[in-house]
């Protein structure tokens, strides 16, 4: 596995971050029909124990600031 061929990279897993993005939106677009809370994501996709409440809003601000999702609800 080289990783530089597009032959090598096409193979390649996505990472973590890659899944939970997709996730991610695909939870809030699909699920939620783009009206969703933080709490709610949070709750679906972090978890205490091991920091991963804060890579999930970590990857919500860039899916927000990329224009993938919308910004939550604030109601």
């Amino acid at each position: 596995d080289c990783a530089t061929c597009d032959v090598c990279r096409n193979q390649r897993v996505p990472d973590d971050n890659t899944q939970l993005r997709n996730q991610i939106r695909d939870f809030i677009l699909d699920e939620m029909k783009g009206v969703y809370s933080l709490e709610a994501v949070s709750s679906r996709f972090g978890s205490a124990e091991n920091k991963s409440s804060e890579r999930c809003l970590s990857v919500l601000r860039s899916l927000i600031d990329e224009g993938d999702v919308p910004p939550p609800s604030l109601t």
